[in-house]
């Protein structure tokens, strides 16, 4: 398949994200931690008072991966 240079976040559905997935997207994220210091922290779990965003999707990687 062409790179076709379209990147889907985790702020989309996860049922969205699948659909998505039709069209040739080329880059997917999973896993993410969008709170502030979420990276430096020993787990990531959204906080929704340091949340930078809400994530529509909040499957693990693997999870991503295995749909």
């Amino acid at each position: 398949m062409p790179y076709t240079g379209l990147i889907l976040t985790a702020r989309e559905t996860a049922e969205l994200r699948k659909t998505a997935m039709e069209f040739g997207v080329s880059q997917i994220d999973a896993g993410s931690c969008v709170e502030l210091g979420g990276y430096t922290e020993q787990t990531c779990g959204q906080r929704m008072e340091r949340e930078q965003f809400t994530l529509g999707d909040t499957r693990t990687l693997d999870k991503v991966i295995a749909s």
